[in-house]
């Protein structure tokens, strides 16, 4: 693997004794995509408003402008060079923080007045956005740091690591709806979001028809076409669900508090049964 060890990264390597190594060959390392976390939000997720709130570093796994199985350490030379251009150029100072935490503090006007942006990919689990890449490419190193020197609990470093960070988040029964719909919909394409004047999401939805059609729905309206789309699935489609249930929390919880019958239903399919 090419890695971005250009002569500023392997001085902050050096200088704040990262363990390099360790970071390399860890799981934690590789930086995840939306895809990697939940393949259906990734196709189908349907966001709330951003909000400003506060998360943890330690469950920031990615970003989805990489290829699959990167290194955090391979992308440092994108972000941070004396001899490159403007952005990689203007954050170098950067790497003069001694730590995360002396980071945090450094920076706490930076992260309140330009939050990181970040996007939700699973319950816990988020993505990062289109700013605060900076910070988060030597944030993400300092964590990993300190979570491989294993000097404090697992508990406490994620604690240490919280920021300030302008977060969306998943509406998950419209993201998990609008999938069900457009995969097993035998007249729907799935729902779109609607905007008030103000730009604010809409109480409603429009749902589109394989005819051309469409049609302005509350959630609750939603809910009684997604349910009676569950109730034509085929042994196959059933088991395709079954999977997600089981591969996804998030999906789990959508289908057992707004489809509990169906929901019985999948506790007695077994997914080792020949599909086919």
């Amino acid at each position: 693997m090419q890695l971005g060890f250009n002569a500023d990264a392997i001085q902050f390597l050096i200088d704040k004794d990262i363990d390099y190594k360790g970071i390399l060959n860890s799981d934690e390392g590789k930086l995840l995509r939306t895809e990697d976390i939940n393949y259906i939000v990734s196709r189908y997720g349907m966001y709330y408003s951003a909000e400003k709130t506060y998360i943890s570093v330690a469950d920031i796994l990615g970003r989805c402008d990489v290829k699959l199985g990167t290194n955090i350490l391979s992308t440092m030379a994108s972000h941070f060079d004396s001899q490159g251009g403007g952005y990689e150029q203007r954050s170098i100072s950067m790497l003069e923080y001694s730590n995360g935490e002396e980071m945090i503090e450094g920076l706490k006007d930076s992260f309140k007045s330009e939050p990181m942006r970040v996007s939700e990919a699973e319950k816990g689990k988020y993505i990062m956005g289109s700013n605060g890449m900076h910070r988060f490419t030597l944030l993400r190193i300092h964590y990993l740091n300190e979570l491989l020197n294993g000097n404090i609990s697992q508990a406490e470093l994620k604690e240490k690591y919280r920021i300030p960070v302008e977060l969306s988040e998943i509406n998950y029964f419209r993201t998990y709806s609008d999938y069900i719909l457009n995969q097993f919909g035998k007249d729907t394409i799935g729902i779109w979001n609607k905007y008030e004047e103000d730009g604010r999401i809409s109480e409603n939805v429009e749902l589109k028809f394989k005819n051309g059609t469409s049609e302005i729905m509350s959630e609750s309206e939603v809910k009684k076409v997604v349910e009676s789309t569950l109730s034509t699935l085929n042994e196959h489609e059933i088991k395709t669900i079954k999977y997600n249930y089981e591969l996804y929390p998030s999906f789990k919880e959508y289908i057992d508090t707004n489809f509990a019958e169906f929901s019985e239903k999948l506790a007695g399919i077994d997914l080792y049964e020949t599909w086919w």
